[in-house]
């Protein structure tokens, strides 16, 4: 996910924003990912919970 966030941003950041709405949606869209990423890290870690209480509360 890192990966595709920064090559993203870097093809994003090409174009040169000058006028406000541009840089706006640059903002919206580093906000957007960061959400994803925090998101993502979320979902793995509760899957990884769920798993070590299924599993780890037989044995």
């Amino acid at each position: 996910m890192i990966h595709v966030w920064l090559s993203t941003r870097s093809t994003y950041s090409q174009h040169t924003c000058t006028n406000i709405s541009c840089s706006v949606i640059s903002s919206l869209i580093d906000f957007f990912f960061c959400v994803l990423e925090l998101v993502e890290t979320i979902v793995l870690d509760f899957e990884s919970l769920v798993w070590w209480f299924s599993f780890g509360s037989r044995s």
